[in-house]
C-alpha cells in the first residue's frame, strides 16, 4: 500500500517510497488523475460552493450511455427529476432520456410556451404548442389583462391567419402565381355512399334584420388581360360544364346563357337572345332614346310634345334580340327609329310611326334588324 516515507527512518528509499505515493492520484506530467478526488474528499462548505455554480459542458466527455451531458436537479429549484440530456449528435431531450431530434419531449410534456409579455404568471399572452386529447394543438392563451392574439403561418408571399376575433383568412401576395389556393386529393375510392370534395356546413341563428351569405366571390379589378374572364367553372375532367363570366353570363353543357334583367324577357342563348315566359315589363319614352340591352324590349313612345327619335344598337353583337316599339299619343308627331353603322331596318335605315297606336316589333339577325310584327 503507498504511503509517506517515515522521517528518520526509510534511508535510501525516500524517492521510491515518494513516488508511489504521488501515483496513486497524480500522471508522470503531474496533472491529477481522473477520479482522484471524489465528493467525499471535498469539505461541506466547499461542496455547497460548487453546487451554486450553474453546469456547464466544457469538453467532449462522452459518459457510457452515448450521452454527452446529463443534467438533473436535485433541489427542485430549477430541472425536472428526469433533468436535460444531450446526446453526441447536439439532440436535446427535455424530461425525455432518449433525444430523436433537435428538442424532444415526451408526451407528458405540457408543451411549449412562448410569452408575449413580461408578466408570466397573472397577466400574459402566449402561445403554446401541445398535444390535447390526441391532437396537437397550436394555439394563443391569454390571463388577467393579456388580450388575444392572432396565429399566422406564412410562406413567402402566402399568409394563413387565425384572427381571434374573426374568420379564418388566407392571402397571396404574388400575383403571377397560377392559384391563390388549390384544394386536391389523390382520389376519392369510397366504394359506397356520397364523398364530397369541399363542404360548407354553417349554422344560421339570426335575428332582426340580419342576412347571410353562405359563398362570396368577388373579383375586384384594377386591370385584366384580353383573355376569358370567370367568377367561377366548374369542371369534369378538365372540360367545363357549367361557368360564370365576369359579366354575369353563363354558360351551360357547352351553351352560353345570359339573363339581361329577367323581367324584360332577356335570355341569351349562344349569342342568340331568346323570348322566355316571365312577364315583360314595358316603359313610357317621351323623349329621344339609344336603346341598350338593358333596356326594356316593350317602349311606348309619347311623342305629343315633340317627335322622337329611337336610335337602336348595333345588332353585330345582339342576335336574337327583340324590341317592341309603339305611339301612343294621337298627335301629327312622328316616332322615327334609326339604326346605327348604316345598319337596315327591313332593307331601309329607318323607320317611322305617324299615327296613335301603330307598332312595330323588330328583331336582330346580327347584321341587320328585321320586322317581325306590326300592328
Amino acid at each position: 500500500m503507498a504511503r509517506l516515507p517515515q522521517p528518520g527512518g526509510d534511508n535510501g528509499n525516500w524517492g521510491d517510497i515518494l513516488n508511489e505515493y504521488l501515483s496513486v492520484s497524480h500522471g508522470v506530467d503531474g496533472s491529477l488523475k481522473d477520479g482522484s478526488i471524489g465528493d467525499t474528499t471535498l469539505n461541506s462548505q466547499l461542496r455547497a460552493k460548487i453546487n451554486e455554480i450553474p453546469a456547464k459542458v466544457t469538453g467532449p466527455d462522452i459518459s457510457s450511455s452515448g450521452e454527452l451531458a446529463k443534467f438533473s436537479s436535485t433541489d427542485g429549484k430549477q430541472l425536472s427529476a428526469s433533468g436535460l440530456f444531450i446526446d453526441i449528435t447536439g439532440n436535446l431531450g427535455v424530461g425525455f432520456s432518449g433525444p430523436t431530434h433537435s428538442v424532444t419531449l415526451p408526451s407528458s410534456s405540457t408543451g411549449i410556451a412562448i410569452y408575449n409579455t413580461v408578466d408570466t404568471s397573472d397577466n400574459y399572452e402566449r402561445g403554446v404548442l401541445q398535444w390535447s386529447s390526441g391532437t396537437l394543438s397550436l394555439s394563443t392563451q391569454n390571463i388577467g389583462t393579456g388580450g388575444y392574439r392572432d396565429i399566422a403561418i406564412k410562406a413567402g408571399g402566402s399568409t394563413l391567419l387565425v384572427p381571434a376575433s374573426a374568420g379564418l383568412s388566407f392571402t397571396r401576395n404574388n400575383t403571377a402565381t397560377p392559384a391563390i389556393a388549390t384544394i386536391s386529393s389523390s382520389g376519392l375510392s369510397a366504394s359506397s355512399s356520397r364523398q364530397t370534395g369541399l363542404t360548407i356546413n354553417t349554422t344560421i341563428s339570426q335575428s332582426g334584420t340580419a342576412g347571410y351569405t353562405t359563398l362570396l366571390v368577388n373579383a375586384s379589378e384594377s386591370s385584366t388581360g384580353s383573355g376569358v374572364k370567370y367568377l367561377a367553372d366548374f369542371q369534369a375532367n378538365g372540360s367545363s360544364r357549367l361557368s360564370i363570366g365576369t359579366d354575369g353570363r353563363l354558360s351551360w353543357g357547352g351553351s352560353e346563357i345570359s339573363l339581361y334583367r329577367a323581367s324584360y324577357q332577356l335570355l341569351r342563348v349562344d349569342g342568340a337572345f331568346r323570348t322566355v315566359g316571365f312577364g315583360t315589363a314595358a316603359i313610357v319614352r317621351n323623349t329621344d332614346t339609344a336603346l341598350t340591352i338593358s333596356n326594356a324590349n316593350i317602349n311606348l313612345c309619347d311623342a305629343s310634345t315633340a317627335p322622337l327619335v329611337i336610335s337602336l344598337p348595333s345588332a353585330d353583337t345582339l342576335v336574337g334580340l327583340r324590341y317592341t316599339i309603339k305611339k301612343i299619343d294621337a298627335s301629327g308627331n312622328s316616332v322615327t327609329i334609326v339604326t346605327v353603322n348604316s345598319q337596315t331596318i327591313d332593307g331601309a335605315t329607318s323607320y317611322a310611326l305617324s299615327t296613335q297606336y301603330k307598332f312595330v316589333e323588330i328583331v336582330s339577325d346580327g347584321q341587320n334588324w328585321s320586322v317581325i310584327g306590326v300592328g
